[in-house]
Formats: structure tokens, C-alpha cells, sequence
């Protein structure tokens, strides 16, 4: 066997199943008027959502490879800071993913669960690109410190999600409502940001283009 083919052999036994591959990913800074354009063409994917399962008694089953995953709501008269309720928002039919919105005291989470009973935790709502290569999850919150700030880059392989990017700024929030996919590799953020960092002041916005290399 030629050294080249022993050698990609050799690196191929050392990578552990599943791992995920390497992505590369930068931030451009925009003129206003750039992203404006740029908005025009704007991709929304609306991947097919369905509602196989239903809550019941408070309590949402998933059946998995592993055996069913069971979500209950906790409800304490007593105490209600310790009170959780989940939320089922749907089935993912081409990424075979059960999507869920857990609401707790001051915050909500979201998880996928794939047919595995893998459990992907995410910061707010996937949003897919268009070929549905990769899902981005979006939170701005400079001003609560309870939620996360950030973004979060999952490729959407076979072996299952695999999170390959996560950026949490802290001088600047990602406009939720504002940031879009534009092809399979590109993504417009409107940045919210304060002056001097006071989150008492009136915002202002600057503009950037997230490349996946």
C-alpha cells in the first residue's frame, strides 16, 4: 500500500466515530446599507413541521433506540421558582428531530431529540439553512443575564446534530428577529449594541456577514 493511502488510513482509525469535523467560521463587519441589500434576498426555511405526539397529564413521551424519553411538568404550589413545563413544538420530519421548549422560573431552554434519544441542547429556536446543512440558534440578551447571548452552529450530519461553532459576545446582542441565511454558508446579523455598555441607554446597531469556510 503507497505511504499517502497508509498514512489517511492511519489518521482515519484515530478519529473517534462521529466526531465532528472542523468548521471554520468568520465574522465581516457591514455597512448598514450592505445589509439592507443583502436582506432582499433573504432565505427563509420552512422545514415541514408535524405533531405526531401529544401532551398528556403533563407529560410528553418520545419513544427512542434507547428506550422512551419522558418529560414531566413540575408544578409546585409552594414554591413556584422550581416550576417546569414542556412545551412539544413539533417534529422535524427531514432531520428527524422532536423539537421542546422547556419554560422554567426566569428563563426557557429548547432541546432536540433525535430517533437515538440523543438530547441537543439549544439556546432558542433552530433556524435551518436552506439545504438544511446546518441549524443556528439565535439569543440576544445583553440585558438579562439569565439567558444565554449568542450564536450556536450545529451541522446536521448522519451520525447525529453535531454543535461545530458557538460565539457568546459580550459587548454586542444578536438581533433575533434581524439576523437571516442568505445561501448555505452565509448569515446576516444586525448587532445590538450600547454605548459605553450601558444597557440603560438607548441602543444602536452595527451590521456583519458570518462566513462557514
Amino acid at each position: 500500500m503507497k505511504p499517502v493511502l497508509l498514512l489517511l488510513l492511519a489518521l482515519l482509525l484515530k478519529l473517534p466515530a462521529g466526531a465532528p469535523l472542523k468548521v471554520r467560521v468568520t465574522l465581516s463587519p457591514l455597512t448598514k446599507t450592505a445589509y439592507e441589500q443583502a436582506k432582499k434576498a433573504a432565505i427563509v426555511t420552512k422545514p415541514t413541521l408535524t405533531f405526531p405526539l401529544k401532551k398528556h397529564k403533563g407529560r410528553i413521551v418520545i419513544p427512542t433506540a434507547k428506550g422512551p424519553k419522558v418529560f414531566q411538568d413540575v408544578q409546585k404550589a409552594d414554591d413556584e421558582t422550581a416550576t417546569t413545563t414542556y412545551q412539544y413544538l413539533g417534529y422535524l420530519e427531514k432531520l428527524r428531530l422532536h423539537v421542546l421548549q422547556i419554560q422554567l422560573w426566569e428563563t426557557s431552554e429548547y432541546e432536540l431529540i433525535d430517533a437515538r434519544g440523543n438530547i441537543t441542547e439549544l439556546w432558542s429556536p433552530p433556524t435551518c439553512s436552506p439545504q438544511m446543512q446546518y441549524l443556528m440558534t439565535v439569543s440576544g440578551s445583553l440585558e438579562y443575564e439569565m439567558m444565554p447571548n449568542g450564536l450556536q452552529l450545529f451541522r446536521c450530519a448522519p451520525v447525529g446534530l453535531q454543535k461545530v461553532w458557538e460565539l457568546a459576545p459580550t459587548t454586542w446582542a444578536p438581533d433575533e428577529a434581524s439576523t437571516f441565511w442568505a445561501s448555505e454558508s452565509t448569515v446576516f446579523i444586525k448587532q445590538k449594541r450600547y454605548p459605553k455598555q450601558d444597557v440603560s441607554k438607548k441602543p444602536y446597531f452595527t451590521y456583519a456577514k458570518l462566513t462557514i469556510h
